[in-house]
């Protein structure tokens, strides 16, 4: 992003160093393998979220897994997830505080980001630190902390195939 803005604006700009509260944000070692909990942020009043997309995706995890995948979705209430896709087994947490983020985390066992691009990602990195695989935008600023194939799993959002592909391998790993 940095670059981005020296390159379109000729002003400089500089990075804050990303910090994680380990206080909060760890794995919770006990939780129960099976079945994997699948978490996303989903806000549909932010278009570059792709709340959209997430909840298409989602279900189509969902159908190729049943049973062994739980779904689980934060970051809006009901009413607004009644315009997305809702055909499929899902529980929504709703609008969480930051502590029960980082609880929810702490269950899930993949963590999904499907928007557009990401500045930073900064949920990424705290799912990280809570024993999340993570499956991340490759747009914006995510490869700061993630390295595709080893730490965590970068996609192009816009391929809704390969959103799937991605997280089907971090279920099953």
């Amino acid at each position: 992003i940095a670059d981005v803005v020296r390159a379109r604006h000729g002003v400089p700009v500089w990075r804050v160093s990303p910090s994680v509260d380990h206080a909060l944000y760890h794995p919770d070692l006990s939780r129960p393998d099976d079945p994997v909990v699948v978490s996303a942020m989903v806000r549909p009043k932010t278009p570059r979220r792709g709340a959209e997309r997430t909840m298409r995706v989602l279900a189509r995890v969902e159908r190729r897994f049943g049973r062994r995948v739980r779904v689980e979705v934060f970051g809006c209430g009901r009413r607004a997830l009644r315009s997305l896709e809702r055909g499929f087994r899902f529980e929504s947490r709703g609008v969480l505080r930051r502590d029960e983020v980082a609880r929810q985390l702490r269950r899930a066992h993949v963590f999904v980001d499907l928007s557009d691009y990401q500045a930073f990602g900064r949920t990424g990195i705290e799912a990280m630190a809570s024993g999340c695989a993570v499956v991340n935008p490759v747009h914006g600023g995510t490869s700061e902390y993630c390295v595709h194939g080893e730490n965590a799993l970068l996609v192009d959002t816009r391929d809704e195939d390969a959103c799937v592909d991605a997280i089907a391998r971090r279920s099953s790993a």
